[in-house]
């Protein structure tokens, strides 16, 4: 019996030996990717010290902003299955996602800027790819050498990363800086810093420039300079955005000088409920990749000593039994020597 249970655990433990790797590096890399049919709706609370006003500006109006304005960011992330089910992305097992946000006005529900990009990306690691359509407002735009945006990579490292901006059309720097819990999960500190940097331009009526005359003739062409600063709290097994806080800065300048502020901001996004589901996706990574595989291997372990020992034992038992009792030669042999002793 003993044997017979010894070969059942060792059986089991080299099946578990053999599962515990093939959790770790065969289920988890088909598991951990980000789904080519992801639908995503979040808000930020945004905040604007100083929003320019078109209207005002048109009307010459000495002071054409409005202040404190309490605002909505509303982003719709969507992901493309067509595209990616296409020849090229499915090469380079691409997902493609359509961005679009929009913030408005809480209190007249006015919108006060939109955009849309579209972002094809390695699905594990994020990073962009030249193929699908990539654009941003309609406007084609190679974005290799970043990941993306909305969703970083899985397995996130304490180093820096450059992440695409859609504003600058290109990567720039976030340095990792520590970590920090957040709504109860441990998170991976990054921040981003751009310097005023041109990203446009804007011709206006000369009469409208600050420190021109009122009655001057013809148009004045601004340089559009943009500036920003940001800090994401990430989770560092799904790659993320747990929390975020941005603060952007954007000004109309005439030769190095600023003549008007488009709009001055803060943004502030993540939920507890938002933290909620992005922990319980990071607990299936985790239990696919790190906590079955260990138990596995050390159940198997566990295992295969038992089935061993009892497999080696149920060996040692068997010479004993048989040498238990006295063979027949050796019964005959001591009933002689009693016979002999009663006839002397």
């Amino acid at each position: 019996m003993k044997r017979v249970v010894g070969l059942i655990l060792l059986a089991l433990g080299v099946m578990m030996l053999v599962l515990a790797p093939l959790l770790k590096f065969y289920v988890l890399p088909s598991a951990a990717k980000t789904p080519i049919d992801q639908y995503t709706e979040s808000t930020a609370d945004v905040t604007f010290r100083q929003l320019l006003v078109p209207a005002k500006v048109a009307a010459g109006d000495p002071d054409p902003y409005d202040r404190d304005v309490a605002a909505t960011q509303s982003i719709y992330v969507r992901g493309d299955v067509p595209a990616a089910e296409q020849p090229e992305a499915q090469a380079e097992d691409l997902a493609v996602f359509d961005y679009f946000m929009r913030v408005n006005n809480n209190d007249t529900g006015e919108l006060i800027t939109a955009s849309t990009a579209r972002y094809p990306f390695d699905r594990v690691s994020s990073e962009l790819a030249n193929c699908c359509g990539a654009s941003v407002n309609d406007e084609p735009v190679d974005m290799t050498g970043s990941v993306m945006p909305v969703k970083w990579a899985f397995d996130l490292q304490q180093t820096d990363y450059q992440v695409f901006n859609s504003t600058l059309k290109a990567g720039t720097t976030w340095s990792f800086q520590g970590e920090e819990n957040v709504f109860g999960i441990d998170t991976y500190v990054y921040t981003n810093e751009v310097p005023p940097t041109e990203v446009g331009t804007l011709e206006v009526p000369t009469s409208a420039v600050p420190g021109e005359k009122k009655n001057a003739e013809g148009n004045t062409i601004l340089d559009e300079m943009y500036s920003a600063k940001s800090t994401y709290w990430m989770d560092p097994v799904t790659g993320q955005i747990v929390k975020g806080e941005s603060s952007e800065f954007t000004t109309y300048d005439l030769d190095g000088e600023q003549k008007l502020v488009k709009a001055d901001y803060t943004g502030v996004s993540g939920t507890q409920e938002g933290a909620d589901d992005i922990a319980a996706l990071a607990g299936l990574v985790t239990l696919i990749g790190t906590t079955l595989p260990l138990v596995l291997l050390v159940l198997g372990v566990v295992l295969l000593v038992i089935g061993l020992l009892l497999l080696r034992g149920g060996k040692n038992q068997t010479p004993a039994a048989a040498g238990a009792g006295p063979s027949s030669d050796t019964a005959t042999a001591v009933l002689n020597d009693a016979n002999k002793a009663d006839n002397a």
